[in-house]
């Protein structure tokens, strides 16, 4: 199988390229000029440069004999405005979507995240809403909402089938955000437990999350429809053993004080 990859520099997306080039699939990446690619070369991916902010027909050329699109690149660092936000984030789902159908790609994948479900109490499963308000401030949560929607658009009109994909936070090796803040508390002198700490987090390790989508490539099939799976909690972990394992891997031992309920 050949399979067009955007955000594969990124955690997920470099743990999936991984997979699919040890089973023998040809792996594309777009890859934005100035990207280190040293590792994508070195498992042998096919390198093409452009960013989803391309004009459609350029990524369309990209997508050029691919069976499978994986759409995982997005911005997930605060501080930018909306507009370059909803650009890459939103805009940029949609044309990367687009393009790929328009050079016959058969198989849609878009790397969403829970954060769609907004600020819900209790259990989420696939069925709850993503129509749950959302804070103003919260970019991120906001443009993967509107990424799911231009996906959809995309996969109805162009009738092809689309496996929405919903992470919770992701940890692991490559991590350059979720891993190293862990690792900054776990190095405190005290770390703060909420309560009682024991409380499951909702987390799950990357190496799990591209074998999800390892298996949305293979899986989702020819035809129209719509699937999603939420992707999260490998088993219940709580804070103090999510910590207490990060200091452990620090050769330290983590002292935690809890802290109020209230």
């Amino acid at each position: 199988m050949r399979v067009f990859l955007t955000g594969a520099t990124g955690l997920v997306g470099s743990h999936l390229a991984h997979r699919l080039r040890e089973r023998g699939d040809e792996v594309v990446c777009l890859q934005r000029p100035g990207s280190d690619t040293a590792f994508l070369q070195r498992i042998g991916c096919r390198i093409v440069r452009g960013g989803v902010e391309d004009p459609v027909d350029d990524l369309a050329r990209a997508a050029d004999g691919c069976d499978a699109v994986v759409h995982g690149a997005a911005l997930i660092y605060a501080g930018l405005p909306w507009e370059k936000i909803h650009a890459v984030n939103v805009e940029g789902t949609r044309r990367v979507l687009e393009g790929a159908a328009r050079a016959g790609v058969e198989r849609l994948i878009h790397l969403s995240s829970v954060a769609t479900y907004g600020g819900q109490v209790g259990t989420v499963d696939e069925s709850a809403s993503t129509s749950s308000p959302i804070p103003p401030s919260d970019f991120y949560a906001r443009s993967k909402r509107e990424a799911e929607a231009a996906a959809r658009g995309v996969a109805s009109e162009r009738s092809l089938p689309l496996t929405l994909l919903r992470p919770s936070a992701i940890y692991g090796p490559r991590d350059r955000l979720f891993a190293p803040l862990l690792a900054r508390v776990a190095r405190l002198p005290f770390v703060p437990a909420f309560g009682s700490g024991r409380t499951s987090l909702p987390v799950v390790y990357v190496g799990n999350v591209a074998y999800a989508a390892e298996l949305a490539v293979d899986r989702t099939v020819r035809g129209t429809g719509i699937r999603t799976y939420n992707v999260g909690e490998d088993h219940p972990i709580g804070q103090r053993e999510l910590i207490g394992r990060f200091a452990s891997g620090l050769g330290r031992t983590a002292r935690f004080a809890p802290l109020p309920r209230a």
